[in-house]
């Protein structure tokens, strides 16, 4: 797309959605821009912009490519069952003085990751009854994600990853969609949250930070690499020494050579802090 297009863009994403297209990665801004004049028929990048002048709808519609809410429960299979079977016995099992044991998934989409840490956690703590208290925390860019998030509602497309035990225990039909239970919405605080925000290191309602586990999944690849390796050391300096940091396959040459983190095998996307 040529300089004067991008922008024009750039300056209507800024001043009406404050959105900032020059961190994006490049690539991918290209590819979202391509797929966006497609699907609203434009043969050139000025009738493009004309769309986008004329008609809000055509700006949410980008910003919705460009802030990517696609996610799934369970949405990798074999991370999760990493998280079950490894990851929570170890940190639930530590022998140190915290009381409290603090997740974190950063960049939430609509909540389908956090309710799917908190199917496992409830679990886990039925069968190896723990002291510690567990709070899930959830944040993503998008403050009408977060209210769906809240909502809990989901069609059932969104389900075909879930165990049928885990439907029967955490969900009810609702109309055309399924409801996650009461109790597993009371145990994630939900929140608006940017992590690309100078003057906050981590959520807000987390006080401290200081999680055992932060879970941060196809949000790194969209942002250019100077900014991606800021999320990440910001991400590490709110998780405490041996706390894991799970991202997604196609994440894992990013984070892999970051100072501090150890990636537990070459085959998931799986880091301990180290120091």
């Amino acid at each position: 797309m040529e300089n004067n297009a991008l922008d024009i863009i750039a300056g209507l994403l800024a001043d009406r959605k404050k959105l900032l297209l020059h961190r994006f990665d490049e690539d991918f801004v290209q590819k979202v821009l391509n797929q966006q004049m497609q699907l609203c028929a434009c043969e050139s990048e000025s009738a493009y912009v004309e769309h986008l002048l004329k008609d809000e709808k055509f700006i949410e519609s980008l910003i919705q490519k460009l802030l990517n809410s696609h996610s799934e429960f369970f949405r990798n299979l074999l991370i999760f069952a990493m998280v079950e079977s490894v990851i929570l016995p170890i940190i639930y099992n530590r022998t140190d003085s915290k009381h409290e044991l603090r997740i974190w998934s950063a960049g939430c989409a609509r909540g389908q990751e956090a309710y799917s840490l908190a199917m496992l956690v409830d679990q886990y703590l039925k069968l190896q009854p723990n002291k510690k208290v567990t709070r899930i925390f959830a944040t993503d860019i998008q403050e009408n994600n977060i209210a769906k998030a809240l909502l809990g509602k989901y069609p059932i497309t969104q389900l075909k990853n879930l165990r049928v035990s885990f439907l029967d225990q955490y969900f009810r039909r609702s109309g055309d969609y399924w409801q996650i239970s009461g109790h597993l919405r009371k145990i994630i605080n939900f929140s608006q949250f940017d992590l690309l925000n100078e003057n906050l290191q981590a959520p807000p309602n987390s006080l401290f930070g200081e999680f055992d586990l932060i879970m941060c999944s196809n949000v790194l690849i969209y942002y250019k690499a100077d900014l991606r390796q800021y999320i990440i050391k910001k991400l590490l300096k709110s998780l405490v020494k041996g706390g894991y940091f799970i991202c997604s396959e196609a994440e894992i040459g990013i984070t892999s050579g970051t100072r501090g983190l150890r990636q537990i095998n070459a085959y998931h996307p799986i880091f301990v802090k180290t120091n």
